[in-house]
């Protein structure tokens, strides 16, 4: 599960810079207790003075778990960190060069927030974040991540939506395109569940 910590803030000024850090930690369900078991950067946001709101392209980490693995990706790199029992045991991933924030992304970004419509007041405000000095230049790698029964991992792009698939060893085995839209939740030996 994803464990999220309130951070306690004083008076914010608008402008202020909000981290919103990722606890990843296994719950056992007889006494709800929790053991951590790595963390990743999550989406920042911005306070505007009258709410805050998330700074585009800054964006949760895709995790999953592999027996008493926890694989996690965050962050403009294309790696994934293996976590054991809270430690970081390894990574493995492929040597690609960032996507960078386009005029496309933030347009796609503007018609998510408003629609088709005319801005509403608190659509302004999000919208205010694209202008802010602290909007991200690069894409996060990816956008969510699946292991899934054999123990592939399928990790996916976020500027494409294309999926790279790697093996139990860590090892680029192909990427995979599917329907765009699809929320991937599972992946069986013949068959992905979205």
């Amino acid at each position: 599960a994803r464990v999220r910590k309130m951070l306690q803030a004083g008076t914010l000024e608008p402008g202020t810079v909000i981290p919103d850090p990722a606890i990843l930690a296994r719950v056992d369900l007889s006494d709800m207790s929790t053991v951590e078991e790595g963390g990743a950067p999550a989406p920042r946001w911005l306070w505007t003075g009258h709410s805050s709101v998330p700074i585009p392209f800054t964006w949760n980490p895709g995790f999953d778990h592999r027996g008493d693995e926890v694989h996690v990706t965050s962050g403009t790199a294309f790696r994934i960190r293996v976590y054991r029992g809270g430690r970081l045991t390894g990574s493995y991933g492929v040597d690609r060069p960032p996507d960078p924030v386009t005029e496309k992304d933030k347009k796609a970004y503007a018609d998510l927030v408003t629609g088709s419509g005319t801005p509403s007041p608190q659509s302004q405000e999000y919208l205010s974040a694209l202008d802010d000095p602290h909007l991200p230049t690069l894409l996060p790698s990816y956008r969510s991540l699946v292991v899934a029964d054999d123990g592939d991992v399928w990790a996916e792009r976020f500027s494409t939506g294309r999926f790279d698939v790697y093996g139990v060893d860590g090892a680029l085995l192909g990427q995979v395109d599917l329907p765009a839209g699809l929320t991937l939740t599972q992946v069986t030996d013949s068959t992905v569940v979205g």
